[in-house]
This record gives C-alpha cells, structure tokens and sequence, in this order.
C-alpha cells in the first residue's frame, strides 16, 4: 500500500543518510556518500542523539516530509516521551497530514497539530513580519510551528530545515 512504501522509504532513508554537522566541509562540498554506508548512518545517529541533551522540554518538527520524518524516527529511538509539532491546513490539497500521521503512529509520539487557517494567518501577521530578520521562503511556517512549540511549551526543537539537500526533499 501507499502507506506501507512511504514507510519502507523513511526506514531506507533513516539507515543511509549523513549528518553535515559531523563532516568535513572545508572545501564547502557534500558529496552523497554510497547508501548502506554502516559508518555514515552512525554518525547521523550520534548527530541526533547529541542534539538530544537538553535540560528543557525538547521535540521535533514534522512537517511530514522525509527530513523531518528520519529525524522524528531517530529521536524517537532515543527519547520514548518525544513530543513533535505539525502544521495542517483546511485546505486538503496544502496538507500533509497523512504522511505526519503515519510517522507519529509508527513512533509513538506525542503529537500536537497546529491548525493554521485564515483567522489564525490574519491574527498574526503583522507579529510575523515584526519578527521576521530577513525574507525568506520558508519564514511563516517556521513562524507558527515556532509558535506551536512555545504554546506547547517546548523550548529546543529539531527541525528538518536544510534537510532536502541532504535526505533529497
């Protein structure tokens, strides 16, 4: 099934993908290294489970996408209380939530999802742009899943942010 290949895909990505933190990027290059590479999953592994350490409430973004996804699976290896955060929309055709869903499900997460819909969007906008340091595409959403974490009282989250150049997006 669709559900089952998604998950099949996230276990595949979650056994070969690397952590840039922990590479030598000197020459400002990354190469994909071979999957199934035993050694570059570890060091993904060590990179999340260090960034773990906290002595506040910490958690992850999903937005339901494979980085945030493989993420949410590695921490949830290592902290069985994890709490994650999700954006879903009305809008059926903007909403990945069947793909946060499955992952929450597999990984026994604590789950909060933040409904963003128009009245929500309106409320806050001129907060968003006050806080915003400089444009970016990906700024709103970071604004509200941000502000999901604070009202959920998370201060340290992990995010996917740069993940599609390294888990392909």
């Amino acid at each position: 099934s669709g559900q089952q290949s998604w998950l099949q895909l996230c276990d595949v990505y979650l056994k070969t993908q690397i952590a840039l933190a922990d590479l030598d990027l000197t020459d400002r290059r990354v190469e994909y290294i071979s999957p199934n590479d035993p050694a570059q999953s570890q060091l993904f592994n060590n990179s999340i489970k260090r960034h773990l350490i906290s002595d506040a409430p910490i958690g992850t973004f999903l937005s339901g996408g494979l980085d945030s996804s493989i993420i949410t699976a590695v921490a949830a290896q290592y902290k069985t209380d994890l709490q994650t955060l999700s954006l879903v929309f009305d809008e059926k055709e903007l909403s990945e939530e069947k793909y946060q869903d499955l992952i929450v499900k597999k990984y026994n997460t604590k789950h909060t999802k933040y409904l963003i819909n128009e009245s929500l969007f309106l409320d806050n906008i001129d907060d968003y742009f006050k806080a915003m340091e400089q444009p970016t595409i990906d700024g709103l959403n970071t604004y509200f899943v941000s502000k999901a974490a604070k009202d959920n009282g998370l201060t340290t989250v992990l995010s996917g942010v740069g993940g599609d150049e390294i888990f392909y997006g």
